[in-house]
């Protein structure tokens, strides 16, 4: 199934797609409905096969806004080789994450971070990053790789809009992947029954050029090791997400450093999740 979170013109809704186009499941969130375990899946299969009318679609909302994203700092190998310093750990290095101010949806503004207050020089030096981000089916801890399958509800995209001179230069990783606007998400979330991983390909275009394309089988660690590695550690709650890691070709290492500025359009891809578009907007000055 494809499900999202859709602004109708008074209100949004949790919506499933069907022939006949997006129909209300009836949850209050996609959160709750995840959180609902089989109910909130019966929901969205019961809202497809009945005769429930279309809803009216004015926008696409970010399909869910987690309670925190864990995030994969390098897991493609043609990501790594792109930092001369890279060593592999061996182990995923699941090293960031986004709370909930980060996250927008489709054609929400990326807005860059302000000097207005203290002046932090060139600290806010921005990047794209497109990534697959996993959505967890339900809480998670001690889980072994071989049954991690389990524990996946679907996919989604997200840009990891990431603060690159105030993560690495000042050591401020969270900062500088949490700024406001930084996680961008949608459009849709894809069940991990209709997803193709094997076949699956997520690509970043910006100002139509891109700059961004590998098939996501070329991560180092694939989602499953990444639900083993986590919860060896910590407890992952049902609705947190991963996001999956970067491939090659983010403005960090580019030679020429094309960093993010005002008027600039990111798109992200998958083909079967579809496009999550957004455009950079000048800092924000005042509440």
């Amino acid at each position: 199934m494809k499900l999202a979170t859709i602004w109708d013109g008074s209100r949004s809704v949790v919506a499933v797609e069907s022939d006949n186009g997006w129909i209300d499941t009836g949850n209050p969130s996609m959160l709750e409905l995840i959180q609902a375990g089989e109910d909130g899946l019966h929901s969205a299969r019961a809202a497809v096969d009945g005769s429930t009318e279309p809803i009216a679609v004015e926008r696409f909302l970010a399909p869910i806004t987690p309670r925190r994203i864990l995030g994969t700092a390098i897991n493609y190998k043609t990501h790594a080789l792109e930092n001369p310093d890279w060593v592999d750990p061996g182990d995923p290095m699941v090293s960031w994450w986004k709370g909930p101010h980060a996250v927008v949806g489709p054609d929400d503004p990326i807005v860059l971070p302000s000097n207005a207050v203290i002046d932090r020089g060139n600290w806010f030096d921005t990047t794209y990053e497109v990534e697959l981000l996993m959505v967890i089916a339900k809480d998670a801890k001690f889980v072994r790789s071989e049954d991690a399958d389990d524990y996946i509800f679907g996919y989604t995209l997200i840009n990891d809009v990431t603060a690159a001179g105030l993560m690495l230069k000042h050591a401020q990783m969270m900062l500088g992947k949490n700024v406001d606007t930084f996680a961008p998400i949608g459009p849709v979330i894809v069940t991990k029954d209709e997803f193709d991983f094997e076949n699956a390909h997520i690509s970043c275009d910006v100002n139509g050029v891109t700059v961004q394309d590998e098939p996501v089988a070329n991560m180092l660690h694939r989602p499953e090791r990444l639900i083993e590695w986590v919860s060896s550690i910590i407890t992952i709650d049902a609705g947190d997400c991963i996001s999956t890691g970067t491939p090659r070709g983010t403005a960090l290492w580019h030679p020429d450093h094309p960093w993010l500025k005002p008027g600039d359009v990111v798109t992200v891809r998958e083909p079967s999740i579809g496009q999550l578009t957004n455009p950079v907007s000048a800092p924000q000055q005042t509440l």
